[in-house]
């Protein structure tokens, strides 16, 4: 008796996550499988960085509370929101988002360094950076979604002033409805915001 209840017990559990699954919509479905994916920093190049480029700050990336945490999130509609119970990022999206934006800055070619603020470095400018939008749009033509707001100022010690405001927002297309097409489209989508960011860094910075 006590065995029949036990295999009725989990035929019970796999009925209930199938449910949830389909009640969801999660990309990851099929799996039923955890998962985890990552936001990375491009390699570095192998030159010597440049003798007279400039050093930034970079701090913390902030994301915004809808997508601050650790599962996807996928846009259901105008307002709906739903989040993944079996993909996620394997550390929070701002340390990833932190950790391959200065990836990125240290591959342009008019910067030295990047340093985090406090460091006691001195800097030609500090840069913020914020997550707005982060998530895949699950509709008729799926694309994962990231907008980033970027302020850059006048380096400490002078008159504060903003050298830059402004904000980049990517629609990549997903190959497929799954947590890696998702995870694909984002790091792509974030290669052609900092692609853009980095152009219009370099016109914003004073002279060298």
């Amino acid at each position: 008796m006590a065995a029949r209840m036990r295999r009725i017990g989990r035929v019970a559990a796999a009925t209930l996550a199938s449910a949830l699954a389909a009640a969801t919509g999660c990309v990851s479905k099929t799996a039923l499988v955890p998962q985890s994916y990552v936001i990375d920093a491009p390699a570095l190049d192998a030159g010597m960085p440049p003798a007279v480029g400039r050093v930034i700050t970079l701090s913390r990336v902030d994301v915004a509370p809808p997508y601050a945490g650790l599962s996807f999130v996928y846009r259901t509609g105008d307002h709906g929101i739903e989040r993944d119970p079996y993909a996620s990022f394997a550390v929070s999206p701002g340390w990833m988002l932190s950790s391959a934006i200065r990836g990125y800055l240290r591959n342009a070619g008019f910067v030295r360094d990047v340093v985090s603020p406090g460091d006691g470095v001195r800097a030609a400018a500090s840069i913020e950076a914020r997550a707005t939008e982060l998530y895949a749009d699950l509709g008729s033509s799926p694309a994962a979604v990231l907008t980033l707001q970027f302020r850059v100022l006048s380096p400490a010690g002078e008159p504060v002033h903003e050298l830059l405001l402004k904000s980049y927002t990517e629609h990549v297309p997903m190959e497929a409805r799954s947590a890696q097409s998702a995870a694909t489209a984002w790091n792509n989508a974030l290669a052609a915001i900092m692609k853009a960011f980095i152009a219009d860094l370099e016109r914003a910075l004073p002279p060298a």
